[in-house]
């Protein structure tokens, strides 16, 4: 793969979801905290693609997972992918004001390769309150059209294969999946990931889902719980 070779869009990113674009506030040291203890967990053993997921949808998964990638990409030592996994009802591209195809679907069915689903912004500088900010080393992978056969196309194993070929070239891979109680997509994926990480919401997030959440995942290695919106 040739990541010298990765499409360049003009990304409008949304400013209001992506808290950690700025440079002060709890939002940005909340996910500054979350990113240390990454870094610890990486010390102790193995860890590169991670999984995010939650039990059912609004509980901020996709929320996590944006605010983390654009953290640890904030270092600009860390080459950082962010894949949308959730072909069913993506947002990822939405939210960084990116084209949406093709994506992860296209690579699942065979119609794509690696370096046709992968993009960067054009302009990796942006300006925000006066600030400049650089995110030039943030990799996206949309959804793409995966529509109602996304367990098919999860299932083929092909995402674990294209971790493995974009491993080499990044220092972390965050996934974004769908629910994990609402549709067996997410499962699958985490074979393709060195471990997982749950979002519940606070005061939103019922003590069963949660537990629930978690015991899907039995067999993979769970990093713990973020609580969102507290």
């Amino acid at each position: 793969v040739n990541t010298e070779n990765i499409a360049l869009h003009s990304w409008k990113l949304s400013t209001a979801f992506l808290p950690t674009l700025g440079d002060r506030g709890e939002s940005i040291e909340q996910f500054r905290g979350l990113r240390s203890k990454l870094y610890q967990f990486r010390d102790q053993s193995k860890l590169k693609t991670i999984l995010i997921s939650s039990g059912v949808p609004a509980e901020g998964k996709t929320f996590v997972a944006a605010n983390l990638a654009i953290s640890l990409a904030r270092n600009k030592n860390n080459r950082v992918l962010l894949i949308d996994g959730d072909l069913r009802s993506p947002s990822l591209h939405g939210i960084l004001g990116a084209p949406g195809i093709p994506g992860l679907a296209e690579y699942l069915t065979g119609a794509a390769e690696p370096c046709d689903i992968m993009q960067r912004s054009q302009d990796p500088s942006f300006i925000d309150e006066g600030q400049t900010r650089s995110i030039s080393n943030l990799t996206f992978i949309p959804a793409g059209a995966g529509g109602d056969n996304s367990s098919e196309l999860v299932a083929n194993h092909r995402i674990e294969e294209l971790i493995a070929i974009l491993t080499p070239h990044f220092d972390w891979i965050l996934i974004d999946s769908p629910p994990v109680l609402a549709v067996a997509d997410a499962v699958d994926m985490a074979h393709a990931a060195d471990a997982v990480l749950l979002v519940a919401r606070g005061a939103t997030t019922p003590y069963d889902v949660a537990q629930r959440a978690q015991a899907a995942f039995s067999n993979s290695r769970i990093l713990g719980f973020v609580l969102n919106a507290v």
